[in-house]
């Protein structure tokens, strides 16, 4: 392997840990998103069963995670 090809692999990889390291902030992103959705689709489940019919608080605890 010449060096032209080595400084070339070396450019590759470093672009490669770029796009690992934006992916992995995305995802980590995104994972909080859904934890926060969770959240509130629970809270809001709570709310519509104790509004609708009070003894369905039980069941919605249940899920909460």
């Amino acid at each position: 392997m010449s060096g032209t090809e080595i400084s070339l692999l070396f450019e590759k990889s470093k672009e490669l840990d770029q796009l690992r390291k934006e992916l992995e902030d995305d995802i980590l992103e995104i994972n909080k998103l859904h934890k926060k959705l969770q959240s509130s689709k629970y809270s809001l489940l709570r709310i519509f069963c104790t509004r609708i019919h009070p003894s369905l608080v039980s069941w919605t605890n249940k899920g909460t995670p």
